[in-house]
């Protein structure tokens, strides 16, 4: 779904800031696997603040993230929303006050979903529930991928994460998975609840140039 035009600067979307009255806001699909939220003026914001947010319709609890991930592709601003499905992101991104969890999907899945485009993400104050309820399904927290990239157009993702509680059945608290690396900052975050306690990064084949503040690392 595309909105606005080449000269909107910013759309915004609110509900209410009583957590006890949280509006609800469903991403519906219709007959397509990507349910992608992309802006006419590629320079412009897509703000959501004080709702529940989730997917509906085609896809919403079929894995993998192109079939029920809400997918912003543009630049995006989420403030005191709590997500019922996971995220994909494309662009710069800030999310602030934020619980992400997608207990209704049947297959493996990432809670958060960042491809490789040069985009700085910013996550404070959030929780990441990278859990599921059914015993046979390993859920995971927060990917950097190539995947859906073409090497030459993949730029490396800046990603800086701060009083944050991440979980997950599978991996670490990040999965690295990229053409070029990525620069990791941690600050005061909690992987207590991750499968790998120590390490809050893992690394997959021949990821170079990754840079890290506050956590370490391990190849998978």
């Amino acid at each position: 779904t595309e909105f606005g035009n080449e000269k909107t600067q910013k759309i915004i979307i609110s509900g209410c800031s009583n957590s006890n009255k949280r509006n609800e806001l469903s991403i519906k699909s219709e007959n397509s696997d990507w349910s992608s939220i992309n802006l006419k003026n590629d320079n412009a914001i897509f703000e959501i603040k004080n709702v529940v947010l989730k997917k509906t319709g085609y896809g919403a609890t079929s894995g993998p993230w192109n079939n029920h991930d809400i997918y912003f592709d543009c630049n995006v601003n989420l403030t005191n929303v709590e997500s019922l499905s996971a995220i994909a992101l494309t662009h710069n991104s800030n999310l602030e006050n934020i619980k992400i969890s997608d207990k209704s999907v049947n297959e493996d899945t990432y809670m958060l979903w960042i491809c490789e485009n040069g985009q700085t993400v910013n996550i404070d104050d959030c929780t990441i529930d990278g859990t599921s309820e059914k015993e046979e399904i390993d859920h995971r927290a927060i990917a950097l991928k190539n995947q859906y990239i073409k090497k030459n157009d993949a730029q490396k993702v800046t990603l800086n994460i701060k009083n944050t509680k991440i979980s997950s059945n599978k991996y670490a608290a990040v999965l690295v998975t990229t053409y070029n690396g990525g620069n990791i900052s941690f600050e005061n975050v909690d992987i207590s609840g991750t499968h790998d306690t120590t390490n809050a990064v893992w690394t997959d084949g021949n990821v170079s140039d990754l840079t890290l503040n506050g956590c370490t690392a391990k190849k998978r």
